[in-house]
């Protein structure tokens, strides 16, 4: 039976593409919630995921903590799989979808008025970037709410629980969110989408499977007898396409929704008491739409495939060189695998404990006459290993290069010399070897037996600074080793220079009047003077001294006029320091006057006030009781300010109140007529004064 997905459902909701802007609203709350599920689970080491399928190149299946295991579900008639050209088969890259899952559970409370709760959880295989393209391939877990809302919703608080968790909000005016009506919840949390080809980062989010109840035994884990490979979970749905579930490591294997007048919004989904009674404030749904499909292909993954290659092998009865092919691979248990070298004979691979896997192969006397020779004739060991599950239905072989081994038994840096001595081995012991290193150009050199060594230079006796603290090595064989370095020599600090860092102290917010500590004392290095400057104030000394104390930095303002502060609201300190090499350094400390001092008023007079006509210039100077640089405006003509008045000029008062406004020779500003007696000023701060003025 084939369950047909609304359109706003698995189809839609699980749309990867839209993760990364959803994913971030209540990430740490989920984050938490899955941390929650794993440390209560005393099961969670089985989980795993499965050997990459060499057709598509995603995992063939995810495990469970019950051992269920589910592979990709490319059934299109039972799972939501849609290739491109639904008309052709589907083809891995060229007609492949840009989503699959290979478990998927959705519960909807849908009302007639178009008002929906959706509840989706999946394990979801995608592509990073979107579109479908072969190194891409990513898998995810997820869990999305879509909760449309009502007016009587808005100021409230909600509980969401379902089967992994759950979520509290508090409804707010508004749609809340991408994909909801109303002022609802829109969430999305996944978690395995990082970088392309990891697939065990949401290996443990779903801690077991939610399951049809049909395939579950009694207390609620799945029945692995009734779950045989290629079982499908839409055998078990309902004529609606729904069934009840089973798997929830809380034992909640429904969606449940809880708050004041939620019941209101989804009347048709109203929480009953055991006696069928109706529970205010609660809504609930314990039916599924669900995908899955057993998995009936365990593959096999090589993990490592290593050559030896000795001169002198006292098995071969004098008939030397022999080369010895070692595997690793990895499986489900109980799997019947085989390996070939080079596409000889198949052998078959010794289990070993939790689905390992393991061969050790004898290869001729001499690689060059073997199997090789076709592909590569100058091949003098294997080049690839194929492995194979003969146990599943439908076997495909993976391959993989096989490389000698490295091993570094040697990384010494000695500071006196700055030379880094460097003796590694591979594990062919006959052919002459080429091994690199990482950090140079240079190549180690073949001292024979598969051993080499070389001494780079890292930097002078006294000039080493920070040397690397791992070597690693590279065979041209496809080897590789990592050692850390050991460090000897007399050479304490490879010629590094002393520090000497100023250190100004934290900037400051201080109310007016209030005096002020400078603190320089968490300087560093080997201090022989310390000086503080600053610009900000008139008058400002301090002795050789990490600290200076009892410093006022004041601030005034006019009364009545707290928007218009106009003595020094910031001044900045600086501290130099040196050593008794010369060398400086410097910092600087800010200190900011917060709450400014008022003054008794703000007074200002013209002394005095004429127009030289010789000259064509104005002259009209005056005191402020205000200082340091009050902007001082003077004008002729009407007062207050009209179309009839000229600004003749602006002023800045002077540190001791005086001003002093001259305009431009033969500027031609303001030019008086018989009508004109009086010039007047007006101070930044509001003051104005009128007085005649003289023509001379």
């Amino acid at each position: 039976m084939k369950y047909t997905y609304p359109k706003k459902s698995i189809s839609e909701a699980c749309d990867h593409k839209t993760h990364r802007t959803n994913s971030q609203l209540l990430r740490s709350i989920f984050s938490a919630i899955v941390l929650g599920i794993i440390g209560t689970s005393s099961a969670m080491a089985v989980n795993r995921v499965g050997p990459v399928d060499p057709i598509n190149g995603f995992p063939l299946f995810y495990e469970d903590a019950s051992g269920l295991r589910l592979d990709l579900c490319t059934n299109q008639a039972a799972c939501f799989f849609a290739p491109p050209d639904p008309g052709l088969p589907a083809s891995f890259p060229d007609n492949y979808p840009d989503e699959a899952f290979y478990w998927a559970a959705e519960a909807i409370m849908s009302e007639a008025a178009g008002v929906n709760a959706i509840l989706v959880m999946a394990r979801e295989a995608a592509f990073f970037n979107g579109p479908v393209v072969p190194g891409d391939q990513v898998v995810f877990s997820r869990i999305r709410l879509y909760i449309d809302g009502a007016p009587q919703m808005v100021g409230n608080t909600y509980t969401v629980t379902h089967p992994y968790g759950s979520v509290t909000f508090t409804s707010e005016a508004g749609d809340a969110g991408p994909g909801v009506k109303g002022p609802g919840l829109s969430t999305t949390t996944d978690i395995g989408i990082t970088k392309p080809l990891e697939f065990n980062e949401s290996l443990n989010v779903f801690p077991a499977f939610l399951i049809p109840e049909s395939f579950a035994n009694f207390d609620g884990t799945a029945n692995l007898s009734l779950l045989t490979p290629g079982t499908l979970f839409a055998d078990a749905l309902n004529a609606a396409g729904t069934t009840a579930v089973k798997g929830s490591p809380n034992g909640t294997n429904y969606f449940r929704i809880e708050g004041p007048e939620i019941h209101t919004v989804y009347p048709s989904y109203q929480c009953q008491d055991p006696a069928g009674f109706a529970i205010p404030d609660c809504v609930e749904l314990n039916q599924f739409a669900m995908q899955g499909r057993v998995a009936s292909r365990h593959g096999v993954s090589i993990d490592k495939a290593v050559y030896e290659k000795i001169a002198d092998d006292p098995t071969t009865a004098g008939i030397d060189p022999v080369t010895y092919v070692s595997v690793f691979a990895h499986s489900v248990e109980g799997q019947m695998l085989g390996v070939q070298v080079d596409g000889g004979p198949q052998i078959l691979m010794t289990e070993g404990a939790a689905g390992q896997y393991f061969t050790r192969l004898k290869q001729g006397p001499d690689y060059t006459l073997d199997m090789a020779l076709a592909n590569n004739p100058n091949a003098h060991h294997p080049l690839s290993v194929q492995a194979i599950n003969l146990s599943d239905s439908a076997p495909d072989s993976v391959s993989a290069s096989i490389t000698d081994q490295v091993s570094i038994t040697e990384s010494i840096l000695d500071t006196n010399t700055g030379l880094l001595h460097i003796t590694a081995q591979s594990s062919n012991k006959v052919d002459a070897s080429q091994l690199n290193f990482d950090l140079f150009s240079g190549d180690l050199i073949d001292q024979g037996s598969g051993t080499s060594s070389g001494s780079f230079s890292v930097g002078s006796a006294d000039g080493v600074g920070v040397p690397s603290q791992r070597v690693t090595i590279r065979s041209l064989e496809g080897g590789i080793a990592t050692r850390d370095v050991e460090i000897t020599g007399s050479v304490t600090n490879g010629g590094a220079v002393n520090l000497l860092l100023a250190n100004a102290g934290p900037d400051q917010n201080v109310d007016a009047g209030v005096l002020v500590d400078l603190n320089g004392s968490e300087s560093i290095g080997q201090i022989t003077s310390y000086s503080w400057s600053t610009t900000d104030l008139l008058s400002f000394t301090c002795v050789n001294a990490p600290i200076c104390s009892q410093i006022e930095v004041d601030a005034t303002l006019p009364a009545g006029r707290s928007d218009a502060p106009i003595d020094i609201l910031q001044a900045v300190f600086t501290l130099t320091v040196s050593d008794a090499t010369g060398a400086i350094a410097s910092d600087s400390v800010t200190i900011t006057v917060v709450n400014p001092l008022a003054v008794v008023s703000d007074e200002c007079t013209i002394a005095t006030a004429q127009y030289r006509e010789d000259k064509d210039q104005w002259r009209v100077s005056g005191t402020s009781n205000v200082t340091q640089n009050q902007l001082v405006s003077v004008y002729s003509g009407s007062v207050p300010f009209d179309l009839t008045s000229t600004l003749l000029g602006e002023v800045r008062v002077d540190a001791v109140g005086n001003w002093d406004m001259r305009t431009p020779r033969g500027a031609g500003i303001g030019i008086p007529d018989a009508t004109d007696t009086l010039v007047w000023i007006e101070s930044d701060l509001g003051c104005q004064v009128t007085a005649p003025f003289v023509i001379n």
